[in-house]
This record gives structure tokens, C-alpha cells and sequence, in this order.
């Protein structure tokens, strides 16, 4: 879970969000960082339209499970240890922007550039937030 503690306890929440607000947690997005955006070109069959964050482990609590079903089979893989691993070269490159900014993190509440992966790997910069 990414959060913090819940401000307002016994609120109403949604159904889907029973779980989450009952381990008395509050959605907090404040430690999270916006690492890339990467959308597929037209002319592929399957497209995406993806965005990627990271945050430090310290500010995430319980267990790794893909709870709706739709991710399955999930593991922990320090950073490093990817490049072992057979990726797409999109999540490559995602993984080196990671871990750059876990070396050098931007200061907190600055504005930074975010990665835009489009056709053949090429990078704009954009200022998102």
C-alpha cells in the first residue's frame, strides 16, 4: 500500500477501497516520483499508453500482490539485478532513469523533467508534475 495515515477514519469510502482505508491508510501521493510516460506508435497492433513512478520502499506498507487479478506472478527485483533479466527495451530504459534518480533524487517539491518515450526509443523531455 502507498499512503499515509487516513486524516478522516470511518468516512465513507468506495466498495474497491474497503481494504486499503480499513488498514487505516489514506491515499498519499506525496512520495512518489514521476519517472517516464511512454505511449506506442499508431501502426503497432497492441498499444500502450503507460506512465512509470518510483517510490523508496520506506513509504510503502504490506505485501506485493496484484489484488484485482490483472498482474500476476509478482516479485521483488532489486534495480541491478534487471539487467539479467529479459525486458522490453522500453522497461530498460525506464529501469536506467530509476536508477538515476535513486542516486541523485531531485529535491523534494522540485520540478523536473519527466522522460516521453515515443517510436524508436526516442526521448523528449517534458516538465510534468
Amino acid at each position: 500500500m502507498i499512503g499515509g495515515p487516513d486524516p478522516r477514519p470511518g468516512r465513507p469510502v468506495p466498495e474497491n477501497w474497503r481494504h486499503f482505508f480499513a488498514a487505516g491508510m489514506a491515499p498519499d501521493f506525496a512520495n512518489i516520483t514521476y519517472v517516464a510516460r511512454a505511449v506506442t506508435p499508431a501502426t503497432r497492433p497492441m498499444r500502450f499508453n503507460a506512465r512509470f513512478f518510483m517510490i523508496d520502499a520506506r513509504h510503502v506498507q504490506g505485501d506485493l500482490g496484484g489484488g484485482t487479478g490483472e498482474l500476476l506472478n509478482l516479485t521483488f527485483v532489486p534495480v541491478p539485478e534487471t539487467q539479467k533479466l529479459e525486458l522490453a527495451q522500453i522497461t530498460k530504459r525506464v529501469l536506467e532513469l530509476v536508477e538515476g534518480l535513486a542516486r541523485n533524487p531531485p529535491p523534494p517539491g522540485a520540478r523536473k523533467a519527466v522522460a516521453r518515450f515515443i517510436h524508436n526509443g526516442k526521448v523528449h523531455e517534458l516538465h510534468e508534475e
